[in-house]
């Protein structure tokens, strides 16, 4: 930021090992193994085979190039790389399409590794293979470049003060991870921090139409009681408890982040865009939700101007869900129905001659109305299914009428085939939508509540077993973790082969035994926290949701390690796949704080148990009083039966 701010932007994308934001067009590399291994062979004036065998001994593509950069000799050194040159090439080979595009990708791939030195081709072979496993995550580059920025700028202003560097997570780190989140662009970012530090790029990200943000997360619940106790009890971030709050059906379906806004063409042209909860461009998925979507706000004050006020016109923002349905019988259909759909490049006609699954589009949040910027992080105005409830911190009967409006709605909802309810907080500080953030002013209650453990979790395989007996020439078990954000660990949590069908074992086989998903070097990367050794590990790529019976400390598995017991984690008892989560990014695999929240909802059905076994002795005791006494009166009736027996033998004899 001092020396090169001009190099900042493109030193940041290659930190995050990619060449754009995840929903800009071309921001994929597509390059194959192949392609990258026949690039290190031209360069280095070898086979392909040679490449292939030295892969076999030193199981990382990166380490074969660098091992035979180090063979090679030039007449010349090459012109050095810079971090602008590499980040527009990867571009370039981004956006290469068409016919004779893999050999103009190869051409590029060659430019760069024969202009790379030992360090660089090593990083830039992995990055290319997607397989940098270097342990940067956003939130880490972030902070980052916030301590930069105001380091940066107090020297530049004459402010520097000597001293120890700040530990933990300063208010300009979490004023630029704000600001990301409303802005998920690194072209925006970044200037704004080289040109007015920590201030100006929160003046400058704010949210904007096509520009997705990381939609807001519930927070899990252990019943219908837990969810109203804490959605209307008194926070210490709050100024006062909660007092109104919104019940609404959790479809099972897509999260659809749904831009509407003026096209670039101007006019009275408008366009739609469709994100994912990744922030990818899934627009050419849903032309129906487009169009679904842009009928339906017509007239309304995101695309028409109010006369009195002059607000609204200039688009919108909605978080939905989209769920598939049968339109003849009213139905909806299960969420792996819509698998089935295209995933891009297809319009309506061709759809229904597909006879792709129908959709419809349930939008729960306005998250923006442009040109009413405040929406954002201003209390949200529901009217349907809200509740009303008495100001106390604890579970009395003044809040048995909502838990069992709660429970009944809940019922309804599965009948509606949903997987539940979503309590939302209408009051309060915290009852903002803030994107990225899971919330406790956002709960979820779903059906599996209802079981031993009340929640799926979404774990991250990391490793594997070589199976046996039936299972032989399969992995079986898998090992998977939980992800923790702040030390950017993957820990475990248990082992599972429960829930798979052969088809799945077949092709996780193939999938997960070869780069970029296999370690191939054996050894268990610096990042995973666990005693566990599996035969082989997995690099994370994929989430999967996994249902227990319940949770249990574990002396080798380290998810939550400490948080619960000073040397054991928490491990999943009996856990069954459910499905992988096509939807989520390891990041967004469920953590540490959630997996503890999980076990103390589970002790929390033992916590009362003192009073109840004191409760249950005294009764025992009372039963078996009353039974000894029932056993003491019969023996004196049996005596006086016999006692008059005699009497009346006494007494016949006289």
């Amino acid at each position: 930021m001092n020396r090169a701010p001009r190099d900042l932007l493109a030193a940041v994308y290659l930190t995050f090992g990619r060449c754009a934001e995840r929903h800009e067009v071309g921001s994929e590399l597509v390059v194959g193994g192949a392609t990258v291994g026949a690039s290190i062979a031209e360069a280095a004036g070898v086979s392909k085979q040679t490449v292939a065998r030295m892969n076999d001994e030193l199981g990382d593509l990166g380490d074969v190039a660098v091992a035979l950069k180090r063979r090679q000799v030039t007449l010349a050194k090459p012109k050095p790389l810079t971090v602008r040159r590499v980040l527009e090439t990867l571009r370039a080979i981004a956006s290469e399409k068409g016919a004779g595009s893999a050999g103009r990708k190869k051409d590029r791939v060659l430019g760069l590794m024969r202009a790379a030195r030992e360090g660089e081709i090593r990083w830039l072979t992995r990055t290319l293979i997607r397989n940098m496993r270097i342990g940067a995550n956003k939130i880490s580059v972030l902070h980052a470049l916030a301590s930069a920025a105001e380091t940066h700028h107090s020297r530049r202003d004459g402010n520097a003060s000597e001293g120890e560097a700040k530990l933990g997570v300063t208010p300009a780190m979490a004023a630029v991870q704000r600001a990301y989140s409303l802005c998920p662009s690194v072209d925006v970012l970044v200037p704004a921090l080289v040109e007015g530090g920590v201030p100006n790029a929160v003046r400058s990200c704010t949210m904007r139409p096509f520009t997705p943000v990381k939609p807001m997360l519930a927070s899990i619940t252990a019943g219908a009681a837990d969810a109203v106790t804490r959605i209307v009890c008194k926070r210490e971030e709050d100024e006062e408890s909660g007092k109104t709050f919104l019940v609404e059906y959790k479809y099972d379906g897509v999260r659809a982040q749904i831009h509407v806004a003026p096209s670039d063409g101007g006019g009275d042209d408008w366009a739609v865009k469709i994100f994912s909860r990744n922030c990818e461009d899934r627009t050419a998925a849903f032309p129906d939700v487009a169009n679904i979507v842009l009928e339906g706000a017509k007239g309304g004050s995101g695309m028409v101007v109010d006369p009195h006020t002059g607000r609204g016109g200039g688009g919108l923002i909605l978080d939905a869900e989209v769920v598939g349905i049968d339109r003849s019988t009213g139905r909806l259909r299960a969420f792996q129905d819509l698998a089935s759909r295209p995933r891009g490049g297809v319009n309506e006609a061709e759809l229904a001659a597909r006879t792709a699954v129908d959709v419809v589009v349930f939008a729960f949040d306005l998250v923006l109305e442009l040109a009413r910027s405040a929406e954002v992080d201003a209390p949200t105005v529901r009217e349907p299914n809200a509740l009303g409830s008495d100001d106390d911190d604890r579970y009395d009967d003044r809040l048995l009428p909502a838990i069992e409006t709660v429970r009944a709605f809940m019922l309804e909802s599965l009948d509606a085939a949903c997987e539940g309810v979503m309590l939302k907080r209408l009051d309060g500080d915290k009852s903002r939508y803030s994107p990225s953030k899971r919330s406790d002013c956002w709960l979820k209650l779903k059906k599996d509540y209802c079981e031993n453990l009340r929640d799926s979790l979404d774990l991250v395989p990391i490793g594997a077993w070589f199976g046996q007996g039936r299972k032989a020439g399969w992995y079986s078990p898998f090992l998977l973790a939980v992800y923790d954000p702040e030390t950017e660990t993957y820990q475990s949590m248990c082992r599972c082969m429960s829930g798979f069908t052969d088809e799945f074992y077949r092709t996780r086989r193939e999938n997960f035994g070869k780069p970029p998903s296999l370690v191939e070097s054996g050894v268990k990367p610096p990042v995973y926290d666990t005693l566990e050794q599996p035969d082989v590990w997995f690099n994370p790529t994929e989430v999967w949701e996994i249902r227990g019976a319940d949770l249990t400390l574990s002396p080798k598995h380290r998810a939550a390690a400490g948080a619960r017991h000073e040397e054991r984690g928490i491990s999943l008892r009996f856990p069954r796949f459910i499905r992988v989560r096509d939807d989520k990014n390891v990041e967004d695999a469920s953590g540490p704080e959630e997996v503890a929240r999980l076990f103390d909802a589970q002790q929390s059905r033992y916590d009362g148990q003192g009073e109840s076994a004191t409760r249950r002795l005294a009764e025992q005791a009372a039963l078996d009083a009353e039974a000894e006494k029932d056993e003491g009166d019969s023996d004196e009736d049996d005596d006086g039966g016999d006692r008059e027996a005699v009497l009346d033998g006494d007494e016949e004899e006289r």
